[in-house]
């Protein structure tokens, strides 16, 4: 930074005074022939004054302000030290297109410098044309900078990558003769592993294999060959359990493992052998969903004593989830159509956390399902006492008010609560255009109905929005709505209700109509 400093000042000195354009008349005369004659260009004054103001930017750590003035400077002046500073500055602040566009600048400039023509430069100018859809510019400028690094492994990469999405004939030529070339380099392989397993599992899985041959305690090369050994068009079950055995020896990836282990021996309706790995997988992002499996496995198998058991045990070895478990054993006995003890289970959990707001929400919905209104909005009221914008229960209670009562004057009042919290929450838009329609203003429940399926397109949300066009009159909207939904959910409850009540058969063997619904405002 110091030299253009030094250069601006001295510029700044020549610009009081006559501009010196070439060389003093003593200098030409005692200067020999053969000598070259260095002629000195002095920048405009605005220049002069960008530039100190840059520099001085600099001195107080104002790094935008002096990018801003550099970048301004180095189109005009067309200067390769102005330039050059443009562009280390841009790559300290990891604005990769100025630092692009300054070195390019710089390039035609100054291009001997082999600072310059640097490869990271030019690595990221293709990574920025790649980015903006300019594949053919990006693939020249990967090839300029592969004839100068040719085993730059991000850039080999990035044009393996490029080839593949534009399905060249050889997208890993380069890659492949890297490889020979140099076969220990492990990340080119890893990568390249990983582009195969989008379109040729057995040849991913090759290359996986070198590397765990190579890196035999590497659990992360065997739970990738775990995992690749049953996606392959013939799936390999015996070798993905002894790659998982393999990974848990090590101690690695130990809890995935099991779980993969549960779900192999789930699937083959081996059940106790799929509980006894379930059981195996301690506390991380596995637990929860292990405890699910283990829960519903024993539900489903009648062994409720022994799923209370096990959440109970599991409540005193992991108390900070205490609340997650009890939420979970509850649904699983809920959805199993235990809902008499999965409320026992809710009741007990809320009496040793009763300022659990997701607990008491989660009995509220179960007393909704068991048609225990009174006890439902008692759970829900406390929650907004407590809480007046927790938007679940304002919406939750709203919609239970408008489509199970006619109190819709206090539902209307609780969803423009949540929607004025929450303006496109599709759950808070479908509400309000429920109550909209039982208090038969069809228009505005369209409208509001619409926006939530254009963000949301559930199937429960499609038999509202079907009935308040039918209510319309605009059949022949709400039978593609309905035929659509069907169509990706034929078995939602709630749909399957709507057409029932309103007596309607679908005719399944036409296509689905595609319904134009309106752009959210």
């Amino acid at each position: 930074m110091f030299r253009l400093l030094f250069l601006t000042v001295a510029c700044i000195l020549l610009a009081g005074c006559a501009a010196q354009t070439a060389v003093s008349e003593h200098e030409a005369r005692t200067e020999p022939e053969s000598a070259v004659t260095v002629r000195e260009r002095p920048f405009p004054r605005d220049s002069l004054y960008s530039l100190l103001v840059a520099e001085f930017a600099l001195r107080r750590q104002a790094y935008d302000v002096a990018m801003e003035q550099y970048i301004g400077q180095a189109g005009v002046l067309r200067d390769s030290g102005v330039s050059e500073h443009t562009t280390h500055l841009a790559q300290f602040l990891k604005r990769e297109e100025v630092a692009v566009e300054a070195a390019e600048l710089w390039t035609e400039l100054d291009p001997k410098n082999t600072e310059a023509n640097n490869t990271s430069l030019l690595l990221t100018q293709a990574l920025i044309q790649a980015e903006t859809g300019q594949f053919d510019a990006a693939l020249d400028t990967l090839d300029t900078l592969l004839s100068l690094e040719p085993e730059e492994t991000p850039a080999i990469l990035l044009e393996a990558k490029i080839l593949t999405d534009q399905s060249a004939a050889s997208p890993y030529a380069r890659v492949q003769q890297a490889l020979q070339v140099n076969p220990d380099n492990n990340l080119l392989r890893l990568q390249y592993a990983r582009l195969l397993t989008a379109s040729d599992m057995g040849a991913a899985r090759q290359q996986f294999e070198i590397l765990a041959e190579q890196h035999p305690e590497d659990g992360d090369l065997l739970f990738s060959l775990a995992l690749i050994n049953q996606e392959i068009s013939e799936p390999d079950p015996e070798a993905t359990r002894a790659y998982l055995r393999q990974t848990i020896a090590l101690g690695q990836r130990v809890n995935e493992a099991y779980y993969y282990l549960g779900s192999m021996a789930e699937k083959d309706n081996n059940i106790e052998e799929a509980l006894t790995h379930y059981m195996q997988i301690g506390f991380g992002p596995e637990y929860l969903a292990a405890s699910n499996r283990i829960g519903q496995i024993l539900v489903n198998s009648d062994q409720l004593a022994r799923c209370h058991a096990w959440f109970l045990e599991q409540r005193q070895e992991h108390p900070h989830l205490r609340n997650d478990l009890y939420a979970l054993e509850a649904n699983i006995l809920a959805e199993a159509g235990a809902k008499t003890v999965s409320l026992q289970i809710l009741n007990q959990a809320l009496a040793e956390a009763p300022d659990s707001f997701s607990l008491r929400y989660a009995r509220a919905m179960l007393n909704e399902q068991m048609n225990n209104l009174v006890a439902m909005e008692q759970d829900l009221r406390t929650i907004i006492t407590a809480d007046p914008d927790n938007t679940a229960a304002l919406n939750a209670l709203g919609y239970t008010l408008a489509n199970r009562t006619t109190r819709y004057s206090e539902a209307l009042d609780l969803i423009s609560r949540a929607l004025a919290l929450e303006p496109d929450e599709p759950a808070i838009l479908d509400s309000m255009g429920w109550v909209m329609f039982r208090t038969e203003q069809y228009a505005a429940s369209v409208t509001y109905l619409t926006q939530a399926y254009t963000s949301f397109p559930d199937a429960e949300v499609a038999s509202h929005l079907g009935e308040a066009l039918w209510a319309q009159g605009k059949t022949d909207a709400a039978l593609a709505v309905w035929q659509g939904a069907l169509l990706r959910e034929p078995n939602h409850p709630a749909l399957l209700n709507t057409l029932e009540r309103l007596g309607i058969v679908l005719p399944f063997g036409l296509p689905a109509q595609v319904y134009p619904v309106e752009p959210r405002p």
